[in-house]
């Protein structure tokens, strides 16, 4: 995984993309650790969550919220049963509509695990983590619990399910951040009702609690060092090491150099070639198409021809285009019998490092070159070119 990883960064540089290396969710693998190649841009559809000031980075779903001791400075208030003035079948977050900070509102989410109702617990103003929840849990999907499910067992919608006088054997998992509520706001277990001043352990049990909300910017870094900030980003590749969790089920083995029998270790790697061309389309165009870095353009070189009907034109075309090939660039040749606007405005959308458009001045034994990603425009010998180009691209 080591020497794959390393690979894989030397790639990325090359290309010239910004990017990540990124702790990443295991998914459906088990085994011991996973990286994504996260490719920064605000356009992406992933959030990574990292340090300003480490080398701390990992997907945000698996973000670690370091726990927090909160002292209660206001005095416990006593609990009171008060009635919504809103209809709660018509409002999912029905605690909302009491437009108190959001920091005193514990909201509740029910499951159903193995035919079992789960409740949990969070804090208005965060936000909960499934993936974390999935993991704690050991399950590869989380169902929400439906009206019927949870009427038959407490006896009210699901989303009026609160953590307040719950039947003994509904679990009850809670956020970490819930310890910090004091007077409090949570719904009763009864359409239309909620509690007030709800404090927790006082007021209601629970049976662990976890961290499973998001991590938000500007909290302490996991690995105390710096502070946390957000980036957006395309996945392009992602590695998982397995360790030996399906060569010891499969009894894929191995013997050692002296004569024991031990597990293969066993890694996934997975890289998105097409995923990643489109990713990088976005960072390499301008207003008149795409401008290719060598290291990732289908060809070095675009050669056109102002005027195929030119005789010369077209031999000193055909010479440059067998002498360039034999120089190991791979060549476009634009032989189109059509304008040279027209094939420098393809040559353009294409977007070819170099462009050599062979002109009327090929009678003076000179062509034209031109840097797609530059816009720098000169003219040189014939002769010359294939010094030029080589220059070109030691430099880029």
């Amino acid at each position: 995984m080591g020497k794959w990883s390393k690979h894989t960064l030397l790639f990325f540089s090359r290309l010239g993309l910004a990017y990540k290396k990124v702790v990443a969710d295991l998914g459906n693998y088990r085994g011991e650790i996973s990286h994504e190649f996260i490719v920064l841009s605000e356009n992406g559809d992933v959030t990574i969550a990292y340090s300003n000031e480490s080398d701390y980075a990992v997907n945000i779903d698996l973000a670690e919220v370091i726990t927090q001791h909160f002292t209660h400075a206001e005095e416990l208030k006593e609990l009171k049963k008060q009635k919504f003035t809103n209809d709660p079948d018509k409002n999912e977050d029905i605690l909302n509509q009491l437009e108190l900070p959001p920091e005193k509102i514990i909201k509740t989410k029910t499951y159903k695990i193995n035919d079992e109702l789960l409740v949990v617990l969070y804090r208005g103003d965060h936000q909960l983590n499934e993936v974390k929840l999935k993991n704690l849990l050991h399950v590869k999907n989380l169902t929400l619990a439906v009206d019927d499910f949870t009427r038959e067992i407490i006896g009210c919608s699901a989303n009026s399910v609160g953590p307040i006088k719950l039947p003994v054997q509904v679990k009850v998992i809670a956020d970490n951040g819930i310890k910090s509520i004091s007077n409090g706001v949570a719904c009763a277990n009864e359409d239309g009702y909620y509690y007030e001043n709800v404090n927790p352990e006082r007021d209601f049990a629970i049976n662990a609690y976890e961290d499973i909300r998001y991590i938000q910017e500007g909290e302490p870094s996991p690995d105390g060092i710096g502070t946390i900030q957000f980036a957006k980003g395309f996945e392009v590749a992602h590695i998982f090491k397995l360790g030996s969790t399906y060569s010891v089920e499969s009894e894929a083995l191995f013997v050692d150099e002296f004569g024991d029998e031990k597990p293969l270790q066993m890694g996934a790697y997975g890289l998105g070639v097409s995923r990643l061309f489109a990713v990088a389309s976005q960072f390499y165009q301008d207003g008149s198409g795409f401008t290719w870095p060598n290291s990732i353009a289908p060809f070095d070189v675009h050669l056109l021809t102002e005027n195929v009907e030119n005789e010369e034109e077209w031999l000193v075309s055909e010479q440059l285009y067998n002498i360039l090939s034999t120089y190991q660039f791979d060549v476009l040749f634009d032989d189109r019998h059509t304008t040279i606007d027209e094939k420098l405005n393809d040559a353009n959308l294409i977007g070819l490092p170099v462009q050599v458009i062979v002109s009327s001045k090929v009678q003076q034994g000179i062509v034209k070159v031109q840097y797609r990603r530059t816009g720098e425009t000169f003219e040189c010998a014939k002769e010359e070119l294939i010094d030029r180009l080589n220059e070109y691209f030691r430099v880029y």
